[in-house]
C-alpha cells in the first residue's frame, strides 16, 4: 500500500547500535594481546535500547574509579597500569544526550509546533526505565512531549489527516512528528492483524520514522552479509575505508539455493560446526543457532529453510571474572563484554 500511494515522508531518523566483540585466536593455548580483535557482531537499526542506561552504568564507573581506585590494589595488578591511567581511560558515554538530541533534531526537521514524537512500545513493556530517560531528557532539554502507545494502540486510535497533500499521523488529538519504535521487531510483537495495521498506519503517514520500513530491513542479518562482499563494499566506500571495515568482519557467507559456492559452505560448517553460527533474520538475540546444532541444521534444513540463514564465523570473547548485581543481590563469576558503538542521524534528501 504504502509503495501504490508513494512513500509520504523522504527524511529518516537514524539510531543505530553496532555491536562488537573481542576475539581471541587462541594459539597453543595461548592468547598474546596481538591475537586480540575487534569483530563486528551485528549492526542495529531498529529498537536500539540500553543507550541511556549504559551512560548511567559508565557514570557510575567513572565514580567508583575515581572514588576507590587508589584503594583496589587488585584492579592495578589486573590491568597492569597506574592507578591514574584506568581511572581516566574509561571512554566518555553521552548516548543519554546525544539520542534525544537526535530526536529532537528530527521533530525540528517536521517542523510543526506542538506536535509530539511517539514511542511504540511493547505492552507492559520490560524495559521502561531506558525509555523513560529519553522521554525525560526530551522533555528536560527540548520542551518536546512524548506519547507512548503500541501498535494494537496506533490502530485503535490512529487518524491519518490530510493537510497541504500530506496525511498526518494524528494519535488522541495530537499530531505525531517522530514515530521511534522501541518494538515493533520481532514476530511476537504482530501477534494479531491489529499489529500490522498499526505499522502500516505509521507507514503510510507523513511522520519521521526511526526507522522506516525500508530502513529497519536494512539492519537484517542477510544485509549485513551481502554488504561484507568486497564487491558490494566498494560500491559504498573507498579503498582505504572499505579495508579499514573489513578488518572488523567475520567471515559471513550465504546460503542462498542458487549460489555458487553454497556446497562448499556447507560442508566447511559441518565439518566444523563450533567454529560457526547460523543466524536467522531476527532481533532481539536468542534464535542464533551453535556447535552441534549448525551441523545439525544444515543436514535436515530444506534449501528453502536454509536460505532464510546466514552463516558466520563465530566470535570467541574471553571471559573475565566480575561481581554483578542484580535485584540488590551480589553474585560472582565469569562473564563476557560486549563493545556497542552508537550512531545517530537524521537525513533529509539532497535537494
Amino acid at each position: 500500500m504504502v509503495q501504490l500511494e508513494g512513500v509520504q515522508q523522504l527524511t529518516y531518523l537514524g539510531i543505530h547500535r553496532s555491536d562488537y566483540m573481542l576475539h581471541y585466536k587462541q594459539e597453543q593455548d595461548q592468547v598474546t594481546q596481538q591475537q586480540q580483535h575487534l569483530l563486528q557482531v551485528e549492526l542495529n537499526t531498529i529498537a536500539s535500547s540500553f543507550g541511556c542506561i549504559s551512560s548511567l552504568v559508565s557514570d557510575m564507573h567513572r565514580f567508583l574509579l575515581n572514588r576507590f581506585g587508589a584503594e583496589m590494589v587488585a584492579l592495578e595488578k589486573h590491568y597492569g597500569i597506574a592507578t591514574a591511567e584506568y581511572r581516566t581511560a574509561l571512554p566518555q558515554n553521552d548516548a543519554i544526550t546525544e539520542i534525544p538530541n537526535a530526536l529532537a533534531a528530527a521533530y525540528e526537521q517536521y517542523g510543526v509546533k506542538h506536535a509530539v514524537v511517539m514511542f511504540v512500545v511493547q505492552p507492559n513493556e520490560t524495559n521502561a526505565i531506558d525509555q523513560r530517560w529519553l522521554e525525560y531528557k526530551l522533555w528536560e532539554h527540548h520542551g518536546i512531549q512524548v506519547l507512548r502507545r503500541t501498535l494494537a494502540e496506533v490502530d485503535a486510535h490512529g487518524k491519518l489527516v490530510e493537510r497541504d497533500g500530506k496525511r498526518t499521523l494524528n494519535l488522541d488529538g495530537r499530531e505525531v512528528a517522530v514515530a521511534y519504535y522501541r518494538s515493533a521487531y520481532t514476530p511476537n510483537d504482530y501477534p494479531t492483524e491489529q499489529e500490522w495495521a498499526g505499522r502500516t498506519i505509521i507507514e503510510r503517514s507523513f511522520a519521521i520514522k526511526c526507522p522506516s520500513i525500508a530502513y529497519h530491513l536494512a539492519g537484517t542479518k542477510k544485509v549485513q552479509q551481502v554488504l561484507a562482499d568486497p564487491v558490494i563494499l566498494r560500491r559504498f566506500m573507498s579503498e582505504e575505508e572499505a579495508t579499514q571495515l573489513e578488518s572488523s568482519f567475520a567471515g559471513l557467507y550465504g546460503l542462498e539455493i542458487n549460489s555458487p559456492t553454497v556446497e562448499e559452505v556447507k560442508k566447511m560448517a559441518i565439518a566444523n560446526p563450533h567454529a560457526y553460527v547460523l543466524k536467522p533474520q531476527r532481533e532481539g538475540g536468542g534464535n542464533n543457532l551453535y556447535g552441534d546444532e549448525v551441523a545439525s541444521a544444515i543436514q535436515s534444513m530444506s534449501p528453502a529453510e536454509l536460505e532464510s540463514y546466514i552463516l558466520m564465523e563465530r566470535i570467541f570473547p574471553n571471559e573475565n571474572p566480575a561481581i554483578l548485581v542484580r535485584n540488590s543481590a551480589t553474585s560472582s563469576g565469569p562473564t563476557i563484554s560486549e563493545l556497542d558503538d552508537a550512531v545517530y542521524r537524521c537525513r533529509s534528501p539532497l535537494r
